[in-house]
């Protein structure tokens, strides 16, 4: 789960569908695993684009300016709305996240008169989803999963490097900027790669459509994936619930 190159928060919703038989810990790790692959995500991927970009002083500026009207970001709430609700009748996993993304999209993509949130509104988002990320984390978890923390920060690596060669290899195939296509390719963190398309005004519709098609692909093969995967590990004998 840790692995999958699809939204964390919607991973760890799923864990317990396929891991209720494993100890506390296992989930712990998960999650640690999980959290640890979008700060370095955030913390990295972002900045590192924007600084090499070269092009931009004030990112915050470049948010701000975002137009907005009440009645488009009403229009945008309800559409949201409408696609959580819909994802949650199906049985989605993380409804709430998946079906406002898919409510947007679609709205978008049939042209519908909605706009952005006011400024403050983003800022205020971004600020809740970061302290509950944050308060996760505490004492005795990092006690515990101490020898596991090293492997999981090495794989998280891993997995943004090898991100990173499939989006400079898709820059010469498509002709792209390689802007776009590392925020395109990133393994996660949807929102803060279209913030950062956003700021650079290049590519936002190329990177959240990349996203939206990953979250889609993944999320429905994610059971499958897993139930191969402790098929596999019982035939060869390894350790499940460690």
């Amino acid at each position: 789960m840790a692995s999958l190159p699809s939204e964390r928060l919607t991973a760890t919703l799923r864990v317990g569908a396929y891991c209720g038989d494993c100890i506390p810990l296992f989930n712990e790790r998960l999650f640690s695993a999980l959290l640890l692959i979008i700060m370095l995500l955030v913390i990295l991927v972002p900045p590192a684009i924007v600084a090499l970009d070269g092009t931009l002083k004030d990112p915050v500026a470049a948010l701000s300016r975002m137009d907005w009207s009440v009645s488009g970001a009403i229009l945008l709430s309800v559409t949201g709305v409408l696609g959580a609700l819909l994802a949650r009748s199906v049985r989605l996993a993380n409804p709430f996240f998946v079906g406002t993304l898919g409510g947007a999209a679609c709205a978008a993509a049939f042209s519908l008169p909605i706009t952005a949130y006011p400024y403050p509104l983003l800022v205020l988002a971004q600020i809740f989803l970061g302290v509950w990320l944050g308060a996760v984390f505490d004492r005795d978890l990092m006690r515990r999963a101490r020898g596991f923390i090293p492997g999981a920060v090495l794989a998280s690596l891993l997995l943004i490097l090898l991100c990173v060669c499939m989006g400079v290899a898709l820059t010469y195939i498509t002709g792209e900027t390689w802007q776009v296509m590392l925020l395109s390719t990133a393994p996660g963190s949807v929102t803060e790669m279209a913030l950062t398309a956003k700021i650079l005004e290049d590519g936002l519709a190329v990177v959240t459509a990349f996203h939206v098609v990953r979250i889609f692909i993944i999320l429905p093969f994610a059971g499958s994936i897993i139930g191969l995967t402790v098929r596999v590990t019982d035939l060869w004998g390894w350790p499940t619930n460690q």
